[in-house]
């Protein structure tokens, strides 16, 4: 797999962010021993380090911390993620090692926050921030952009697709209020990519040596003309896609609509 919150926040850095700032994305899995993932971290030596928190990597992240902490002790440590968005006055407490805690997306967050550690803007503007503070801890909303953030497709992200899953969001947010889904908390008004920097998208990641495409949208039919605009893109598309790539969505079987099924039968 890849992961495509980094690249998110990259691109939030970018559109959003005051200053020029030397921008890294360093990618580690679960399988890797832990002291080879700190060892590449700390070899980077950051001046501000953000991890992205998930049920998948969230033991590892914990365990990484307290050794991150010890080798760079001037590092500000930035959390964030669905895994600690809605918990973040227990993660602070769990996590001393951490300084920050960003609450829900965190494009525009971050930038923010790099803004402020630099002189130019307050902690009071940046949305989503959870901290400590003399009075105790400080625990903000989680944010939630009104629109779609900057594409988070670049020449560096695509380079490090090859033979990988690769990730595209064309929609974020969703209406419906799953109990054991946390999407649902993040604005329920579904937010969507235009359609002409999705096709383009599909078409740079086809491109890219991904070898399965998955769209990350919680409800991909959750807008039915949509849904029938992308896979008849992909269909009209596929004879100039690689041989063997596969594309993937998450869809709700109820609501799946009968010019939908026609064009994935006719695929």
């Amino acid at each position: 797999h890849s992961s495509l919150a980094p690249w998110c926040l990259r691109a939030g850095i970018l559109a959003y962010g005051k200053g020029e700032y030397n921008i890294r994305v360093l990618e580690g899995t679960v399988n890797e021993a832990p002291e080879a993932v700190a060892g590449r971290i700390i070899e980077q030596a950051p001046d501000v380090l953000a991890l992205c928190c998930y049920i998948w990597n969230i033991r590892a992240v914990r365990a990484l911390l307290p050794a991150l902490r010890s080798a760079l002790p001037g590092c500000v440590i930035v959390l964030g993620g669905p895994e600690v968005s809605f918990c973040a006055g227990e993660t602070l407490s769990a996590c001393p090692e951490a300084d920050f805690l960003i609450a829900g997306e965190g494009e525009l967050p971050l930038a923010r926050l790099l803004d402020a550690l630099g002189g130019m803007g307050e902690m009071s503007g940046v949305p989503g921030l959870c901290r400590r503070t003399e009075e105790g801890l400080l625990i903000s909303p989680a944010f939630t952009h009104p629109e779609m953030p900057p594409t988070p497709c670049c020449p560096e992200y695509f380079a490090r697709l090859s033979g990988r899953i690769a990730y595209i969001e064309a929609s974020r947010g969703c209406p419906f209020s799953c109990a054991f889904c946390l999407s649902g908390r993040e604005g329920g008004r579904p937010r969507f990519v235009p359609l002409a920097r999705v096709f383009e998208e599909i078409g740079a990641l086809a491109r890219s040596g991904a070898r399965t495409v998955k769209f990350v949208d919680r409800t991909f039919n959750v807008s039915r003309s949509r849904a029938d605009a992308i896979l008849t893109y992909i269909t009209d598309h596929a004879a100039g896609f690689p041989p063997g790539l596969t594309f993937h969505f998450e869809i709700a079987g109820d609501i799946l609509a009968a010019s939908t099924l026609d064009i994935i039968e006719n695929a």
